[in-house]
């Protein structure tokens, strides 16, 4: 049982390296409010689309279940 729990889990780890150190991440937009006024976009904060204005931005994200 041990051994089929930390293969799962280390094939999870595995699974989710999607983006690495200095990869370009996709354009996606999202409503900031649930009223629909103003979006955010990835883009709005890369030096290359919005005119040399770079960013860093951290994105925590949280979940209970």
């Amino acid at each position: 049982m041990k051994k089929i729990f930390t293969l799962l889990f280390l094939s999870g780890l595995l699974a989710a390296q999607t983006y690495s150190i200095g990869d370009t991440v996709k354009d996606f937009s999202k409503e900031i409010c649930s009223n629909g006024e103003g979006d955010l976009s990835l883009y709005s904060y890369n030096g290359g689309e919005n005119g040399g204005e770079h960013h860093v931005i951290w994105i925590n994200l949280f979940a209970t279940w």
